[in-house]
């Protein structure tokens, strides 16, 4: 937050007391471990739909991306549910669960690391 703030990245009505609060919640749930992937659906259900936007203007800044070549985690297309890679990126073919189908992937690593650490043992045992 502090290397955020300092290159000016947050929006105006940001205030120090929220640094706080971001980052205990980003220690203290599973956006802290770097093996899940967070999906645009994670951040619109805790907060409301400007800061997906606030995350894409500060991608586009730390990255230096255009308005049309954004990082697959960030496009609107459907994407691998571990690492955000969207079809046809890189030649990529997504392929969805077996057992669920709902689920795509763009790797046998992606998948078995979803299964293993993003949650989707449990998600494909309700269905």
């Amino acid at each position: 937050m502090r290397l955020a703030a300092k290159h000016k990245m947050l929006p105006t009505w940001w205030q120090p007391a929220d640094n706080v609060a971001i980052e205990k919640t980003a220690m203290t749930n599973k956006w802290a471990n770097i093996d899940h992937a967070v999906e645009k659906s994670d951040i619109t259900e805790h907060y409301d739909a400007s800061y997906t936007l606030m995350l894409r203007i500060i991608a586009d800044s730390v990255y230096n991306y255009s308005a049309h070549e954004g990082p697959p985690a960030f496009s609107d297309k459907p994407g691998c549910a571990h690492c955000g890679q969207t079809e046809g990126h890189n030649g990529v073919e997504l392929k969805k669960c077996g057992a669920c189908g709902k689920a795509s992937y763009c790797s046998v690593a992606c998948q078995k690391k979803h299964w293993k650490h993003g949650g989707h043992k449990q998600a494909c045992a309700k269905t």
